[in-house]
């Protein structure tokens, strides 16, 4: 599925809609990954160029969260997204507990919120009827290029991922900062699209793009980023690879959006 600018991300393809592009790209992405498993994309041999994915903000430095006593009341029978694996839908107010999501997440949200993908290598989280997002993966890879491929020399350690973001010529990062979140250490950083960049994909439609993050496998993404458009990525060390947070304002304001997002992500518990 594209999410963010053109990334190819989960089943939400209705979030683009900023552009003509946007939306289009997303469609494609919803068609990638409501087949949840459609693209098979381990190591590198599909060169369509489309990406698939599930759902980047700064996010302070976090101890692990105390464990919270109240219990999640959120129940539903069915997950509203029909590719969102045991999501549970319009969450309350609360605390809740992933079902399906590899490391398990221990979660606290307020009200207007809703889990709309909770699969093995995806967790997705947004405000009712808003097209940004914070989504949860594990194991990210480096993509190559436009192609569903993972970048040759990268592998899935923060280091090398982290190398990898601050030497791409398309990418303006700020400086990786240290932190912990959920009980995970590793290191967050904003990205944008280098004014200077104009290489673009067969799906782009002639705008220039970067593709900045794919799934392996058991996380299901590839997104881009576009002109004009700023993230935060939270890249933390999980048994010799990592797990991403991506916070996703969608072409709005990074920083604002982060009003919202931060008080979930300083209550994320990561399990073993």
């Amino acid at each position: 599925m594209l999410r963010n600018a053109i990334a190819i991300s989960t089943p939400q393809a209705a979030r683009l809609g900023v552009a003509v592009l946007r939306a289009r790209l997303h469609v494609i992405a919803v068609c990638l990954l409501m087949v949840a498993g459609c693209s098979s994309f381990p190591n590198s041999s599909d060169t369509t160029g489309i990406n698939n994915t599930s759902s980047t903000a700064e996010i302070v430095t976090t101890a692990t969260a105390p464990a919270p006593t109240t219990t999640s009341t959120s129940t539903p029978t069915s997950c509203p997204n029909v590719h969102g694996g045991l999501c549970l839908g319009t969450l309350d107010a609360g605390y809740h507990t992933t079902r399906s999501f590899d490391p398990q997440i221990d979660y606290t949200v307020p009200d207007g919120w809703v889990n709309l993908e909770d699969l093995p290598g995806n967790f997705l989280l947004q405000m009712t009827n808003d097209v940004r997002y914070l989504g949860i993966y594990q194991n990210v890879r480096a993509p190559a290029d436009c192609r569903e491929e993972w970048a040759e020399g990268v592998d899935g350690t923060v280091e090398d991922l982290v190398g990898w973001y601050e030497t791409h010529p398309g990418l303006i990062t700020t400086e990786p900062r240290d932190t912990t979140v959920g009980g995970l250490s590793g290191v967050f950083f904003d990205i944008s699209l280098d004014p200077s960049w104009q290489v673009t994909c067969p799906y782009s439609e002639g705008q220039p793009v970067v593709p900045f993050i794919i799934g392996n496998g058991t996380s299901e993404l590839h997104h881009v980023i576009l002109p004009g458009f700023e993230e935060r990525l939270y890249l933390l060390e999980w048994k010799g690879g990592n797990v991403a947070i991506e916070v996703g304002p969608e072409g709005s304001s990074l920083d604002e959006y982060l009003i919202d997002v931060l008080p979930i992500t300083e209550s994320l518990t990561f399990g073993s």
